[in-house]
């Protein structure tokens, strides 16, 4: 329903960022929320537990930012709650992202309005399609250069249709008001959509909640890929075809749909192995993780199975 009673600028806003590899896009990310044209109230920096030497504190200073810096244990808890429970006592809307989304000047402005202007408006997850690669050994002001830039309009329209969400950084907002008892579920380092949709699922009986893709963000790579591709590709697939272990699948339709996924994830790494020599051997390395994931999915499928004949 709209809302005549509040003004974008009543809305308070939190932003929490997963920091866990690279310093140098946590502050490649940090320095566009510095140029933000409406300020957050507070800035949260998660780290996972012992990687505190990822933050160079002293930069910090300079960026005249009110930052606060928390830790995680992976095995016991999630960035996401981590961060929703610092926030949820000081502003009215938090945003989650994770390190090397660089945001425009723009865009909490644009997350106030959107909430402001719909008071049922619980939760909105916006995928970032656009990307800027830099080298690897670029250092923080080539980093910052590099954020200015953008890809052509045709490979932002095919990353936007054809590839799996799941390959992709997202940005997730939500009403904190309405967002109490929420189970955080972090999946791995490079799962954030899914993490994202399983809170949007839980979010959906509370109010209106909305995927889209993000105009005010893109995604700062470094050219080295520092994760391996096989692990990348057996975590990925293993987490999609083990989804149920982890949460309580709604009764009506997911945003998360892992055989959706699933084939996408398998098409793109195809075609990256066909067309592109200069990831080829990155695209056969990731498809051979997916692939052992799928043989011990159908292993575990059919152990079950013969417990279940043997019980019965």
């Amino acid at each position: 329903m709209m809302s005549d009673r509040n003004t974008h600028e009543d809305l308070s806003v939190g932003i929490v960022i997963s920091a866990r590899s690279d310093w140098r896009l946590l502050h490649a990310t940090l320095q566009s929320i510095a140029r933000l044209a409406s300020q957050p109230a507070l800035v949260i920096v998660v780290l996972p537990r012992g990687r505190e030497y990822l933050v160079d504190r002293p930069e910090f200073a300079g960026l005249q930012l009110p930052i606060r810096v928390l830790a995680a244990d992976a095995l016991e808890d999630s960035w996401l709650a981590v961060g929703f429970r610092a926030m949820a006592p000081i502003v009215d809307l938090a945003i989650f992202l994770s390190e090397g989304t660089i945001v425009q000047r723009d865009c909490v402005k644009q997350v106030q309005c959107r909430y402001a202007a719909w008071e049922d408006l619980v939760g909105i997850v916006d995928v970032v399609a656009d990307t800027i690669k830099v080298a690897p050994n670029t250092e923080n002001s080539g980093l910052a250069a590099g954020s200015q830039m953008r890809n052509g309009l045709l490979h932002s329209l095919l990353r936007r249709r054809l590839r799996a969400r799941s390959l992709m950084p997202a940005v997730l907002s939500v009403r904190l008001a309405a967002s109490g008892n929420l189970r955080f579920v972090t999946f791995s380092t490079f799962c954030d959509w899914m993490s994202y949709a399983v809170c949007l699922d839980q979010l959906r009986a509370r109010g209106r909640t909305v995927v889209g893709v993000a105009e005010q963000a893109r995604e700062l790579q470094v050219s080295t890929e520092r994760r391996s591709a096989f692990e990348f590709g057996y975590v990925l697939y293993d987490r999609l075809s083990r989804i149920d272990d982890y949460i309580d699948r709604p009764v009506e339709a997911s945003y998360l749909n892992p055989r959706t996924e699933k084939v996408k994830l398998f098409v793109e790494q195809a075609l990256q192995y066909l067309l592109s020599p200069d990831t080829r051997r990155h695209a056969m390395t990731t498809l051979k993780g997916m692939l052992k994931a799928r043989r011990d999915t159908k292993m575990r499928e059919r152990a079950i199975q013969r417990e279940l004949r043997d019980l019965a």
